[in-house]
């Protein structure tokens, strides 16, 4: 298993789509990605991550022979339909994932940083 770092969601709830940053190396316990390589992630909204991940990945990790990709939910408005999926999701509906609740809360909120001994 490898993990990349893609973030395109910002604003203060992490509703907005913008520029993909693409994190400069992949954390694994391999030194190179390469054969069979199989992309997961939570879910497909626009595509537009997929889109730019695949190319980013054959690039940096030449011997990737093979690409497939799997998600959880995919959206009838995205570019790219992933190989698997398990839900497929007419239109563009907000997904609500458990940790959005901390998109909009500070350090204070959640007791970081607090001079409280527990």
């Amino acid at each position: 298993m490898s993990v990349l770092s893609v973030s395109s969601y910002r604003g203060s709830a992490g509703q907005e789509q913008g520029q993909i940053q693409i994190g400069g190396s992949v954390a694994s316990v391999e030194k190179n990605l390469r054969g069979r390589v199989l992309l997961v992630d939570d879910l497909v909204d626009s595509g537009v991550t997929f889109k730019e991940v695949q190319p980013w990945l054959r690039h940096h990790y030449p011997e990737i022979t093979e690409m497939k990709s799997a998600v959880i939910w995919v959206k009838s408005v995205s570019v790219v339909i992933p190989d698997f999926y398990l839900e497929y999701l007419e239109g563009a509906p907000w997904i609500h994932q458990p940790f959005e609740i901390y998109d909009t809360l500070s350090f204070e909120d959640i007791g970081v940083g607090s001079s409280d001994k527990h």
